[in-house]
């Protein structure tokens, strides 16, 4: 694999040198899922491209790394990063206001999610089938998983989990 720009590779070029299956970025860093199902990570740290460590000390001991040496199916990125595991759960990390921090949701993350969306901003987890879409949104001292300024269903607003086929969303 080879990388050029101002997205660093040098730290971990011996980690992307094989087996390199997908690599994702966002705005300032990539993530490399290899055949092994482990993710190499570089580029600036507080946007994901550091997984040992987590941006300004937000929840301390939250390192992904272990979480991402093994069974990662797919990783997605635009902000923050999250990644779907084979067993179903999905790991989160990078800059916390784009969707880094998944702590809130964190129980609705632990199983059963099969495809994670996102955008700049936000993710949307599709768990079981697509009729019940898990959308995140902030509400009250509950930790976002998204930006809060990205809302699109009022009817959804005040609720730290909505399944939108709830909201009328999903038909």
């Amino acid at each position: 694999m080879v990388t050029w720009g101002s997205g660093d590779s040098r730290s971990v070029a011996e980690q992307l040198s094989s087996g390199v299956q997908t690599v994702v970025g966002n705005l300032y860093a990539f993530a490399a899922v290899k055949v092994d199902g482990s993710v190499v990570t570089w580029g600036d740290a507080v946007n994901g491209g550091d997984s040992s460590i987590h941006a300004y000390d937000v929840y301390p001991n939250h390192c992904v790394a272990e979480q991402l040496s093994t069974g990662v199916q797919t990783v997605v990125g635009k902000g923050a990063f999250a990644a779907v595991k084979l067993d179903g759960s999905v790991v989160t990390w990078g800059n916390v206001g784009w969707g880094g921090d998944s702590r809130g949701v964190a129980e609705q993350l632990s199983s059963g999610v099969h495809t994670v969306v996102g955008n700049c901003e936000a993710f949307a987890a599709v768990k079981g089938n697509s009729r019940h879409l898990v959308r995140i949104v902030h509400a009250g001292s509950f930790p976002p998983w998204r930006n809060a300024m990205a809302h699109s269903s009022k009817d959804c607003f005040h609720a730290s989990v909505c399944v939108l086929s709830s909201c009328g969303l999903v038909p």
